[in-house]
């Protein structure tokens, strides 16, 4: 089977084809397709120029036309050309269409799902990045692909796009291509072609996946699916194949549809509580063990353009600022989306990108350049922006905190895990973890503890310590562990003093570590033997710890942390003890004491006296209370209790108080909601105005894309016409000096009248013998140069023009004879005017 190299130029495009083919070997098996940027108003004279260079049969492209061997095809201007069995097809281009025009790309695509394979796809000269897509379907089709070395291109950019798309490519001179081209061919093989069996929506996830590495399958799929569809709306689109068919052809909407399905939301200041929090609970214990010779290290995934990241290291910077420490850290910001990184990278940003930065801030750590505001060389200098994969990737180490915040809640739940276990993997023991309002370390629970659970901050568990709540199936308030955790604390003799000191210090460090684990443990093992059943709460009605059979009664399971009476307790229990909290709370300092029935389950009741003090009853006043509880006999419960009637009294009084505060908060509720359903309706028409006119938008920018794309196509069409042209003029001269030449050696000259007598081109010999300059041309001949008294050009000219045949005279020129010959050319289709041909013969 003839194996088909199908070449894609533009602008420069002559030069590098004339060398091409004077480099190719022939006879082959293989027919060359060239496809150019060509001009509907100017007619192609390649299959002549080329024909200079190469014995190739040359063929400008029909519909029909078989696929010969040792042939040259070239397109025609203003159509696409396909492959269709053994031939072309030939089809205009779609004058109605928006999407640019790219003829290069439309054969490309078209000879990789043909059952020509293997194939080569070379890019030459030119501009923009025609020939790339359509080059990287060859490929996956088990086809090849080529460039031009851009170095060697007159316009490098269409090769170079190639070399980015495809970067396995191989680059070469126009000279060397072709033998290299019939190497790899020899010797290639075919990859099966799967994309005919693919939809079209998992076409589009399928060039994602090519050409970014994008793995769809760690993404959930309702989320990418409405990402596709909304991008498909933006560009006018109802099919998913016609939507397909552009993204194959345009690289810039490929990478909108990829930014798009990243959803790279952010901001400066975003979620400023969030970053409160860090100054609050985070900065303070981070700096509190940071030296001047290892700088923080913090790793921001998922960072978009960077506004996060540059948020961060300024909160950072000023909150070391405030205890006197350098800003002595290290920001690694990372995202898959390489043209946000580059964004991030620049630091450049928009007025009312940065209008959420306090002003005395903005003027610190920025400044005003024509562009934006540009973040200063001091805080960029603290950030690595980088291209990274945060769940496949491997992650950084030894970091003290890890911000990724909203970029979990769309991945797939396996996906999830691999995340945050790189994010684990990574972080020193006793780091920070933050996520978004809705992510939670999921599986890694155990290993944090929430230090504010609003803004998802956690802190994860030092090495030799692993205190906190017991579950509610356990007796004690300790989550301990039976195995010994002692630790190797013998420093290293052979170090240096330096190391040797950092390592007692490790040692001591690790030396308390170990002293308060045996406190916990003693402390706990005493505790579940003599503390009798209780619960410890604070003034604020917050949960820290229980002891012996209160376990029964509280349920931490799912919360992981803030505990509250509300939230954990058995809720026959909460109006009790929420009425013995506000009395302490007022200063109403008084032991209470009640008998109430807990049902566990169905068949399993429980009637619980419930003491609730205070743990101390005097000024200033104990932030604790306990709780006591202790399980009442079928005995016990058989006597009156004497105090039931008033703790009904009171209990009524309570209720009667909760019943009106709850009809005056209902009346509040409903106020709220209609004003929010007011303001709802505003936003909602507002919304649709903004989404209007942001459409609006969309559809101008596009077709100024696409009226962009087609001028640059036409601005290519003209360069290769005016190459065109000047090579022709170029060959023409050559061919006029040739002539010239040849008359000199005959020892004659020549010059051109026309009907008026007027000088219209003479040689260099006329010129000399007449003594003739440029600027004579255009003038009559009796007013320029020597007059020959033998001759009297309109006579010689009327009696020529009336026989139709030449006339000759003789005479002396400067003593020497010469003799003058006068021939009429008529009027023909190379030229519409008359000319009087005289040739000047010294003898």
């Amino acid at each position: 089977m003839v194996k088909i190299v199908a070449i894609g130029t533009s602008a420069g495009g002559l030069s590098a084809l004339e060398t091409f083919f004077a480099a190719t070997q022939h006879p082959s098996d293989m027919c060359y397709v060239v496809v150019q940027h060509l001009s509907p108003d100017f007619v192609s004279m390649m299959d002549r120029l080329l024909a200079r260079i190469s014995t190739l049969d040359i063929r400008k492209i029909e519909d029909g036309d078989p696929i010969l061997a040792n042939t040259i095809y070239l397109n025609t201007p203003s159509t696409y050309i396909e492959v269709e069995d053994d031939r072309f097809r030939v089809r205009p281009f779609d004058r109605a269409g928006r999407a640019p025009r790219l003829p290069i790309d439309h054969f490309f695509s078209s000879l990789a799902q043909s059952a020509y394979q293997p194939v080569a796809a070379v890019v030459m000269t030119g501009s923009a990045s025609d020939g790339a897509q359509g080059a990287l379907k060859i490929t996956q089709a088990g086809g090849l692909a080529f460039a031009q070395d851009p170095e060697e291109s007159e316009f490098p950019t269409m090769p170079e796009a190639l070399i980015k798309a495809i970067p396995s490519a191989e680059v070469a001179t126009a000279g060397e291509l072709p033998a290299l081209i019939h190497a790899r061919l020899s010797g290639a093989t075919r990859a099966p072609v799967a994309w005919s069996e693919l939809s079209a929506y998992q076409g589009i996830i399928r060039l994602l996946q090519d050409t970014f590495g994008f793995e769809a399958d760690d993404y959930k799929p309702d989320n990418v699916r409405r990402r596709v569809e909304r991008r498909m709306a933006l560009n006018g689109f109802n099919d998913e194949r016609d939507y397909l068919d552009l993204l194959a052809q345009s690289r810039e909407a490929l990478e909108e549809l990829y930014g798009d399905v990243l959803i790279g939301v952010t901001r400066f200041y975003r979620d400023i509580g969030y970053f409160h929090a860090l100054r609050k609970d985070v900065f303070p214990e981070m700096l509190h063990g940071a030296n001047e010779e290892t700088p923080l290290r913090i790793w921001v995934a998922a960072c978009s353009t960077g506004e996060e990241a540059y948020t961060l290291a300024i909160e950072l910077s000023e909150a070391m600022e405030e205890v006197g420490l350098p800003a002595n850290f290290r920001i690694l910001a990372t995202d898959v989306y390489a043209p946000a990184i580059k964004t991030a990278s620049a630091g450049i940003y928009q007025e009312q990108q940065v209008q959420h930065i306090a002003p005395d801030l903005l003027q610190k750590y920025f400044y005003r350049s024509g562009r934006g505001y540009q973040v200063k060389s001091q805080l960029r200098q603290k950030l690595i922006f980088s291209v990274q994969n945060a769940q496949a990737d491997a992650p950084f180490l030894r970091l003290d905190l890890v911000s990724c915040r909203n970029m979990l809640i769309y991945l797939t739940d396996e996906a999830q895990a691999k995340t945050l276990a790189n994010f684990n993997f990574g972080l020193k023991q006793g780091g920070y973890l933050t996520l978004g309002p809705s992510e939670t370390p999921g599986a890694l629970l155990d290993q944090y503890s929430a230090v504010n659970e609003k803004w998802r901050v956690y802190h994860k568990h030092p090495a030799m310590l692993h205190t906190g709540h017991a579950p509610a199936d356990r007796e004690g308030p300790l989550a301990m562990t039976t195995e010994d955790p002692k630790p190797n604390i013998a420093p290293n003799l052979n170090s240096d003093s330096r190391d040797t000191r950092e390592s007692a210090a490790r040692s001591q460090t690790a030396r308390d570590g170990w002293i308060a684990f045996k406190t916990y443990a003693g402390l706990d093992a005493m505790l579940r033997r003599y503390a009798p059943s209780s619960i410890l709460i604070n003034a604020d009605g917050e949960v820290l710890t229980w002891y012996g059979l209160a376990g029964l009664y509280v349920d931490t399971k799912g919360k992981t942390g803030g505990w509250h009476v509300e939230d954990v307790l058995h809720p026959g229990m909460r109006t009790v003890i929420a009425d013995a909290l506000m009395a302490i709370r007022e200063k109403k300092i008084e032991v209470t004491e009640h008998e109430i029935d807990l049902q566990l389950t169905e068949t399993d009741n429980h009637r619980v006296a419930v003491k609730v003090e205070p743990l101390a009853l005097t000024p200033p006043y104990a932030r604790f209370v306990v709780v006591g509880l202790r399980r009442v006999s079928d005995d016990e419960q058989a006597v009156p209790n004497a105090a039931g009637e008033e703790d009904a009294a009171k209990l009524r009084a309570r209720v009667a108080e909760l019943d009106k505060d709850l009809r005056l908060t209902e009346e509040s509720l409903q106020y709220v909601t209609e004003a929010m359903e007011s303001n709802a309706d505003l936003l909602r028409a507002s919304n649709e105005e903004l989404r209007f006119a942001n459409e609006e938008l969309q559809t101008s920018n596009e077709e100024l894309q696409a009226a962009n794309k087609e001028l640059h196509a036409v601005n290519e069409e003209l360069q290769i016409v005016t190459s065109d042209f000047e090579r022709q003029v170029k060959s023409e001269a050559e061919q006029i000096s040739a002539y010239e030449s040849a008359l000199q050696m005959a020892g004659l000259s020549a010059l051109f009248l026309d009907a008026e007598m007027r000088l219209e081109a003479f040689t260099q010999g006329a010129g000399r013998l007449l003594e003739l300059v440029r600027s004579d041309r255009g003038r009559t001949i009796r007013s320029v140069g020597i007059t020959l008294p033998f001759a009297d050009w309109a006579e010689l000219c009327d009696q020529v023009r009336t026989t139709g045949r030449e006339a000759k005279v003789e005479g002396e020129l400067d003593g020497s004879p010469l003799a003058v010959k006068v021939r009429y050319i008529k009027a023909n289709e190379i030229s519409d005017k008359a000319l009087f041909a005289v040739l000047l013969q010294e003898t």
